[in-house]
C-alpha cells in the first residue's frame, strides 16, 4: 500500500521530465532551422555581393576561384539542411561544424580583422543552445585553441596571409553587416524562445497555483469532512456506551435523547425526539408514532400530553417509517413541519429524521433538530443511520428484557401459587404444626415472637432480636428488632422455595446479654435454605410415590376388569374395586339406553327400562 503513492509520483516525475525533454528538442530544432536559414541567406548575399563588387576589377574565373571555398561550404550546407530523414542533432552538428569551418577560413585569411573573432564568439552561445552544456564547453575550448593556434601561426610566419580583393570584400561584408544580421538571426530565436519559455512558465505557474489552491481547498474540505465523521463516530461511541447498560424500557428513551443532545453538541442540537410505534388508540387499527421522550421544553410538554401522529407520508416522521430511510430537511421544509401538535419548534434551521430499524422491523424514529442551517449533510448520513441502528438495537433489547421479566414474573407467580396449593394439600393430609428442640413452647406462644414470625412470613426476610442492644459488638444485619417480655434473643428465618414462603425456623436463646453475630445469621439462613429445599424434595418424592400408587391401583383395577368376559362380572368387579380404592361404602353402576328421536323433534328414553348393578363395598 505504501509503494503505490511512490509509484504514482515516480510516473508523474518521469512524464514531466519527458515533456521537458521533448520541448527542449523542439526548440533546438527551431533554432537550428533559423540558424541554417540565416547562414544560407547570409552566405548567398556575401557570395553575390563579393562577385559583383569584384567583377570590375577581376576576371570572373579568378573571382570564382577565390570564392570557391565559400561556395563549396554554402552548397554543402544547403544539401545538409535539406537532406530528408536526418536526425535533428545530426543536422545541428553539421551546422555547427560548417560555421566553425567558415570562422577558420575568415581567421586564416584575415587574422587581424575582427570578423573571425566575432564569428567564434557568436559560435559559442550557439553551440550551448543547440548541443547543451557539454557541447558548449567543447566549443569554447575548440574556439580558444583555434584562435590561439591561428594567431600563433601568423606570428611565427607559418601562415602567410595573402590578401585578395575577394577576401577583403568578404571581410568587409562580415565586419560591417553580415555578422550583425547573423547575430540577429541567432539571438532572435534564442530570446524569443526564452520569452516564450518565461510566458509559458508564468502561465504554468499560474495554472499550478490555481490547481494547488483547488487541491488545498479540496484537502481542507476532505479534512473537515474527516474531522466531522471522526467527531460523529466518537459521539456515537459515547451514546452507545451510555445506553448499552440500561435495560429499563421505562427510562431508556429519556436517556437516549439526553445522550444524543449532549454528544452532538457540535451540531447545535436543541431538540431530540424519540418516537416509537404503537397500535394503541390508533384509528382503524393503523400504527401511530408516539413521542416517548424529548429534550426541548415543547417536546417534554408533548410527551406529557401523549402526543402522537398517524403513520403516513404527510409528515417526515411517517415518511421515514414507511420508506425506511433517513431524510434531511432544509430550513424552508423545517418551517412547515417543525411543530409537535400545537407546540412549535421555532429555532429549527435543519432537521434529520432517522428510522429506528431493528432487523427488518421499524420500531420508531429518532428526530434531531439543529438551530444551525445545513448542520446535516448527505456525506454523514450513513454514520447517523448507524447511530440510529445502535439506538434501535438498545431499545429492542430493553423491550425484550422487559417482556422477559414480565413473563418471568408471571411464571414465578404461577409457580408460587402451585407451591402454595401443593403445600396446603400436603398439610391437609399430613398436618405439621411446630417442631421444637426443647420445652420452650411458651416462647413460641409469646406475642412478640409471633409478631416476628408473621413479619418473616410476610416480608420473606430474616428477623433478628438481641437482648443486648446497648453493647458494642460485631454489626448484624437486623431486619427487625423487637423486645419481648422475656428478653429472649430470637432469630426467625423464612423457609423459602422460589420466592414462596412455606414456613419459618425460630431460634431462641434465653441467656442474657446475647447478640447474634453476622456469621451466625448467615449460617442460620443457609441452613434454612437447605432445609426448605430438602422439604420440597421430600414433598415431591411423596407426591411421586402417591401418584405411582394411584397409577398402580388403576392398572390393577383395569386388569381385573379386562380379565372377565361376563358383563355382570365386569360391572361387579368395577364397583367393588372402585369403592375399595376410594374408601366408599356404597358404589353402583347404572346403564341407560340412548334416547330416541321423535317425529316432532323431541327425545324419548325408550321404554323406560334401565339396568343397574350395585354392590356393598
Amino acid at each position: 500500500m505504501s509503494q503505490q503513492p511512490e509509484t504514482k509520483q515516480a510516473k508523474h516525475t518521469n512524464a514531466t521530465t519527458t515533456d521537458w525533454q521533448a520541448e527542449i528538442t523542439r526548440r533546438r530544432a527551431r533554432t537550428t532551422a533559423h540558424l541554417w536559414g540565416a547562414m544560407l541567406v547570409g552566405g548567398a548575399v556575401t557570395i553575390l555581393t563579393a562577385y559583383f563588387v569584384a567583377t570590375p576589377r577581376l576576371e570572373p574565373r579568378e573571382i570564382v576561384t577565390q570564392l570557391a571555398p565559400l561556395i563549396a561550404i554554402w552548397f554543402f550546407m544547403l544539401v545538409w539542411g535539406i537532406w530528408p530523414k536526418m536526425a535533428e542533432h545530426h543536422r545541428a552538428t553539421g551546422v555547427i561544424s560548417l560555421s566553425y569551418l567558415v570562422g577558420v577560413i575568415i581567421l586564416v585569411q584575415s587574422p587581424n580583422s575582427a570578423g573571425g573573432q566575432i564569428w567564434f564568439l557568436m559560435l559559442i552561445p550557439t553551440v550551448f543552445v543547440l548541443s547543451g552544456k557539454r557541447g558548449g564547453i567543447i566549443a569554447s575550448m575548440a574556439s580558444l585553441l583555434t584562435y590561439g593556434a591561428v594567431t600563433l601561426a601568423h606570428r611565427l610566419g607559418w601562415i602567410v596571409p595573402r590578401p585578395s580583393l575577394v577576401a577583403t570584400i568578404v571581410n568587409t561584408i562580415y565586419t560591417n553587416g553580415l555578422l550583425f544580421i547573423l547575430a540577429l538571426a541567432i539571438l532572435t530565436p534564442i530570446f524569443s524562445s526564452l520569452t516564450r519559455s518565461w510566458v509559458k512558465t508564468a502561465q504554468g505557474a499560474q495554472t499550478a497555483n490555481r490547481q494547488l489552491a483547488a487541491q488545498l481547498e479540496s484537502q481542507a474540505q476532505a479534512y473537515h469532512q474527516l474531522q466531522t465523521q471522526s467527531t460523529l463516530l466518537e459521539a456515537t461511541n459515547q451514546i452507545i456506551q451510555a445506553i448499552s447498560g440500561t435495560l429499563s424500557f421505562e427510562t431508556l428513551p429519556a436517556q437516549v435523547v439526553r445522550q444524543v443532545e449532549q454528544a452532538l453538541d457540535d451540531w447545535d442540537i436543541y431538540h431530540v425526539g424519540l418516537f416509537l410505534l404503537s397500535t394503541e388508540n390508533a384509528d382503524d387499527g393503523n400504527d401511530r408514532a408516539v413521542l416517548k421522550a424529548a429534550t426541548s421544553e415543547a417536546g417534554r410538554l408533548a410527551v406529557e400530553t401523549g402526543y402522537g401522529m398517524e403513520v403516513n407520508t404527510e409528515s417526515p416522521i411517517g415518511k421515514a417509517i414507511i420508506r425506511r430511510h433517513a431524510s434531511i430537511l432544509s430550513a424552508e421544509e423545517c418551517q412547515q413541519t417543525s411543530q409537535l401538535g400545537a407546540l412549535a419548534l421555532p429555532h429549527t434551521r435543519s432537521e434529520i429524521v432517522l428510522p429506528l430499524q431493528s432487523g427488518e422491523e421499524v420500531i420508531g424514529v429518532l428526530d434531531i433538530h439543529s438551530s444551525k442551517e445545513n448542520a446535516f449533510s448527505t456525506e454523514n448520513l450513513v454514520l447517523f443511520q448507524a447511530l440510529a441502528h445502535q439506538v434501535a438495537t438498545a431499545i429492542r433489547n430493553a423491550q425484550l428484557f422487559s417482556r422477559t421479566n414480565a413473563l418471568l414474573e408471571e411464571v414465578q407467580d404461577i409457580q408460587r401459587r402451585y407451591l402454595g396449593e401443593a403445600w396446603r394439600e400436603l398439610l391437609s393430609r399430613q398436618p405439621i404444626q411446630a417442631i421444637s428442640s426443647s420445652s420452650l413452647d411458651d416462647l413460641h406462644q409469646d406475642p412478640s415472637i409471633q409478631a416476628m414470625r408473621r413479619q418473616a412470613l410476610t416480608k420473606g426476610e430474616t428477623i433478628v432480636h438481641s437482648n443486648d442492644l446497648g453493647k458494642a459488638s460485631e454489626p448484624t444485619k437486623n431486619t427487625g428488632l423487637h423486645k419481648n417480655g422475656n428478653g429472649v434473643a430470637s432469630m426467625i428465618m423464612p423457609l423459602k422455595l422460589r420466592g414462596q414462603v412455606i414456613g419459618t425456623i425460630t431460634v431462641c436463646d434465653p441467656r442474657s446479654r446475647r447478640r447474634w453475630t453476622e456469621a451466625e445469621i448467615n449460617m442460620a439462613e443457609t441452613i434454612a435454605e437447605q432445609t426448605a429445599l430438602t422439604i420440597e424434595n421430600l414433598r415431591l418424592l411423596e407426591e411421586t410415590q402417591r401418584r405411582a400408587a394411584q397409577e398402580r391401583l388403576v392398572s390393577e383395577i383395569a386388569g381385573q376388569v379386562r380379565a372377565s368376559l361376563n358383563p355382570d362380572t365386569v360391572l361387579k368387579t368395577t364397583i367393588r374395586e372402585l369403592g375399595r380404592a376410594l374408601g366408599a361404602e356404597v358404589a353402583s353402576i347404572e346403564i341407560m339406553p340412548p334416547p330416541q328421536e321423535r317425529p316432532n323433534g323431541s327425545h324419548s328414553n325408550g321404554n323406560g327400562n334401565t339396568g343397574m348393578k350395585s354392590e356393598q363395598s
